[in-house]
Parts: structure tokens; C-alpha cells; sequence
């Protein structure tokens, strides 16, 4: 990516996710780390990530979307395990 797809990369993140601060540290962070990811294969990623994920990703759902898909269903199905039905009721 270069400097100008990274910049309208990030700008739709923050479209997209309000809550997500561009600070200089993390805008450093995430230069850095996309500086080699084809600008097409990093924004359709995001594109998917949002309609997809009510939260901003990771820099490492962004690089390796596979990866981090299946953490989610690991965790409740270790919480169902942990107390049977709880994943069933809806919180008060």
C-alpha cells in the first residue's frame, strides 16, 4: 500500500467504527504493518470485517482474517462446556 491508500484505509476505518481514536502511535503501528499488504486484498478485508464485526479489527484480522475467524466459537463453546445452558439464557 502506499501512503495515500493507507491514509484512505484508515479514514474508513474511522468512518466505520466512531469509537476507534487515530492517535499518532497507532497510526505509526499500522503504517507499518500494512506497508506490504496490496491496498484491494487490505480494504476488502476491512469492507468485510465491517459488516461483519460491530467493533474495529485487529491489525492481525486485517493481515490474516482465517486465523482470527475462529476464536469467537472456540471460546463459547468452552463457556458452554464450563456451565451447560448458560450461552442459552438472555441477559437481563
Amino acid at each position: 500500500m502506499d501512503i495515500r491508500q493507507r491514509k484512505e484505509f484508515m479514514m474508513l476505518m474511522v468512518d466505520a467504527y466512531p469509537t476507534f481514536e487515530l492517535t499518532t502511535g497507532r497510526v505509526k503501528l499500522w503504517t507499518e504493518m500494512l506497508t506490504d499488504v496490496e491496498y484491494s486484498v487490505a480494504i476488502k478485508r476491512l469492507r468485510n470485517h465491517i459488516a461483519t464485526h460491530k467493533f474495529a479489527p485487529s491489525i492481525a484480522e486485517i493481515l490474516n482474517p482465517d486465523a482470527t475467524g475462529s476464536r469467537d466459537s472456540t471460546l463459547y463453546d468452552e463457556l458452554g462446556d464450563l456451565i451447560p445452558g448458560a450461552l442459552d439464557r438472555t441477559p437481563i
